[in-house]
């Protein structure tokens, strides 16, 4: 679990990135991104019905999705409110595949320190 501090939990945090953030859609990913200012980065990550039916699928990808935020956190800039949404085309995916699309969703979206 991402601590409290890193995630958006406000629906107008969430209509905010939509409204105004920059976006990068690819087959597995899509990721929006706004620049807010504050001192860290927060996540959203959506991963709707269309994707799956099965509730065990749907978390299973949030579940990889914060571990990969986790594990790369060090190298994401401070300052962003960033939501992850999942594409039909994430299922079957290994866990190293998501990441290689995140990171390069992040990369195009230059949210990565250099």
């Amino acid at each position: 679990m991402l601590p409290r501090i890193n995630r958006i939990t406000k629906d107008k945090e969430y209509e905010l990135v939509f409204k105004t953030g920059r976006s990068r859609y690819s087959e597995l990913l899509g990721v929006k991104a706004v620049k807010t200012g504050i001192s860290h980065s927060r996540f959203g990550i959506i991963v709707s019905n269309k994707i799956s039916k099965q509730a065990i699928t749907r978390n299973r990808l949030k579940r990889q999705f914060r571990e990969i935020l986790k594990q790369e956190s060090g190298r994401i800039k401070p300052g962003y409110d960033i939501v992850i949404i999942a594409q039909a085309g994430i299922i079957g995916k290994s866990g190293a595949e998501i990441k290689a699309a995140i990171m390069r969703q992040f990369e195009q979206l230059r949210l990565l320190n250099s």
